[in-house]
């Protein structure tokens, strides 16, 4: 199934089809979960380290009710680490989004190629040379290595 295309016929409110032919990653997070908090210095140093002309980070919020009309907490400290400039972050309002995705469990990963097809996913943390070997593999240039060790 073509994930861009489902997206838009399915008027989640999130249109992707700017980022068609990009790789696209769709990093769902909660701010219920520790672990969300704790990739997003990784997720940070990949949005560094690759090409932004081909590769697209999408941040998903599963927001709850309780958050009502007000931003999710944990999607503004998301902007704050990367810059409006860098990712794409996506309110899930009641988390139809997740609901309609089957995405039950944060974090959860999902990593569409450049013809908007799944290519892989996770549920957990991730390692950068996991994610980072993702990318590559789909085509997207490293352009730097933030994780590679310090040369004393």
């Amino acid at each position: 199934i073509n994930v861009i295309d489902y997206f838009q016929q399915a008027a989640f409110g999130l249109d992707l089809t700017p980022y068609r032919g990009k790789v696209i990653a769709l990093h769902f997070f909660s701010a219920d979960s520790p672990d969300c908090l704790t990739m997003l210095p990784m997720w940070k140093m990949i949005c560094d380290d690759f090409d932004k002309e081909t590769l697209q980070i999408v941040y998903v919020c599963a927001c709850k009710k309780e958050h009502g009309e007000e931003a999710c907490p944990v999607a503004e400290l998301v902007g704050e680490t990367f810059g409006e400039e860098e990712i794409l972050i996506y309110e899930d309002k009641d988390a139809v989004l997740c609901t309609a995705l089957g995405v039950t469990q944060m974090p959860n990963t999902l990593i569409l190629n450049q013809e908007g097809n799944p290519a892989c996913g996770y549920q957990g943390l991730l390692s950068y040379p996991t994610v980072a070997g993702w990318f590559t593999t789909l085509g997207v240039e490293q352009l730097q290595d933030s994780n590679a060790p310090v040369a004393e």
